[in-house]
């Protein structure tokens, strides 16, 4: 069997970083307590009857129970477990939110605990460590995918993930079973979300610029089957994902291969500078103009980061990994696989194990240097606390994207959707319509402006927007309704 004791470092010191970062989580994320189900949580759980009706079978193999029938977001994402966790959710705590945001919470700390385990093998033991375990936990641009109930994939993955990952680099014996119970926690880090398929190819940059580092002590062959497993796993997921939903979030508007990965390096500066200085974080981000200039940019700062990562392997072999761990974390979200969104906070939840590792390798190398780490994860830590705010409910989650991104016409959308308020509701429609929204959500905004007047008694203006609809959307029953004169919906 495992010796789990082997597994910590030191189990008094093991418990004492668990109660540092169970503090630090209650610091940052306390405010949940108050928050809501917000946009798509509505779908995938409040809405979601198939939670409370459908079997485990059903909820494993049947897609459509991912979401609400008519939220088109069954066709997007193949989770089992996250749904599972919802559907246990649901029978336990009915639609009590605090409940759910107690365990995202919880999920979080057990993967900067873990976290700290792999740090502690790789980058040494003792304050290093815990560094980078508390950046991993408190930093911002995690708030995304603690706060976001429907994003328990990104924590549950992460979790699992990081686990597999602290069995693989821990020294202890027999191997054999280390890589069983290591792929055992992939697999179940890979039915909470897909971008946990980076797992083995962190594991493997780790063991190519520091041999020894994974699987110590372990046989070459030991470590040629762990290599043939976790292909093995690797091919039975995609094989899985691909029969249910295939491998694109978005069939049939992928667009070419060359449109993608543009996409791609426009986003990749995001990636690192939401890293480095976490502000102007938001749920939404509008999608770029593609400028050739910052096309240009983005690949060379890939280019320079993965040239950056070759140099500095004898020399610096650890922050060589930490580079090459950031540009692994991107892979997935670079649109080499189209992913709906452009960029997204949560995109950054594997990416940011580089910045983490670099944090380890910077205090343990430099003593001098854990008194600066500690003012950082402290100033991290407020903005973490500072950046929950806006998941309260819906409309303070819009409100702080069209306050941060004046032009997103989405934001607008979902602003006007979330509002009571009559007058709210028009100003935001209309500010969305002029900010060239896409179509799907111009239909939608010119549809909510219809009915919004149609319901105030304006039958003259609903009645030109129900007509701009059915121009578009000539099969809309409540635009028809609207447009006909004398009737409404």
């Amino acid at each position: 069997m495992i010796s789990w004791g082997r597994l910590i470092p030191d189990r008094f010191r093991s418990l004492g970083v668990f109660l540092i970062l169970a503090c630090a989580a209650v610091f940052v994320y306390e405010p949940l307590r108050h928050a809501g189900f917000v946009y798509d949580d509505l779908w995938y759980v409040v809405r979601n009857d198939a939670l409370v009706t459908a079997s485990v079978s059903d909820l494993v193999a049947n897609p459509e129970t991912v979401a609400s029938p008519g939220s088109t977001l069954s066709g997007d994402v193949y989770r089992p477990l996250t749904t599972l966790t919802f559907a246990l959710d649901r029978r336990l705590w009915g639609l009590s939110p605090v409940a759910y945001h107690l365990e995202n919470v919880v999920l979080q700390l057990f993967a900067a605990f873990f976290l700290f385990f792999v740090l502690s093998a790789v980058a040494g033991r003792g304050v290093g460590a815990l560094a980078g375990a508390l950046v991993f936990l408190v930093h911002p641009v995690q708030v995304q995918s603690v706060a976001w109930i429907s994003q328990r994939s990104s924590v549950l993955a992460g979790a699992f993930g990081l686990a597999a990952m602290a069995v693989m680099v821990a020294r202890a014996q027999p191997a054999a079973l280390r890589v069983a119970a290591a792929l055992v926690l992939w697999a179940l880090a890979l039915a909470s979300k897909e971008s946990a398929i980076v797992v083995p190819l962190l594991l493997g940059s780790l063991a190519l610029v520091r041999p020894g580092s994974v699987l110590p002590d372990a046989t070459r062959g030991q470590k040629i089957t762990a290599i043939a497993g976790f292909a093995g796993v690797a091919c039975v997921y995609l094989l899985i994902r691909s029969h249910f939903i295939g491998l694109s979030q978005t069939p049939g508007e992928d667009g070419p291969l060359f449109w993608r990965l543009a996409l791609g390096a426009r986003a990749f500066p995001l990636f690192i500078g939401k890293m480095l200085v976490p502000a102007w974080l938001r749920v939404s981000y509008d999608y770029p103009t593609l400028q050739p200039y910052r096309l240009l940019g983005g690949a060379l700062l890939f280019g320079a980061l993965a040239t950056s990562a070759g140099l500095l392997r004898r020399r610096a072999p650890l922050v060589s990994v930490a580079v090459l761990w950031t540009l692994i974390g991107t892979l997935p979200f670079l649109q080499i696989f189209p992913v709906r969104a452009f960029f997204a906070d949560r995109f950054i939840y594997f990416p940011l194990l580089g910045l983490c590792l670099a944090v380890a390798w910077i205090v343990g190398r430099w003593t001098r240097a854990a008194l600066p780490a500690l003012v950082i994860v402290a100033g991290l830590a407020l903005a973490g606390r500072f950046a929950t705010r806006p998941w309260m409910n819906e409309f303070s989650l819009w409100l702080n994207v069209v306050a941060q991104e004046p032009t997103n016409a989405f934001g607008y959308a979902c602003l006007g959707q979330a509002s009571e308020d009559p007058l709210v509701k028009e100003r935001a429609a209309q500010a969305a319509l002029l900010n060239r929204p896409s179509d799907p959500v111009r239909v939608g905004t010119m549809l909510n402006l219809a009915i919004l007047y149609h319901n105030t008694g304006r039958r003259a203006r609903a009645r030109i927007w129900a007509k701009r609809v059915l121009q578009e959307s000539p099969a809309n029953p409540v635009a028809k309704a609207i447009a006909a004169p004398g009737l409404g919906p």
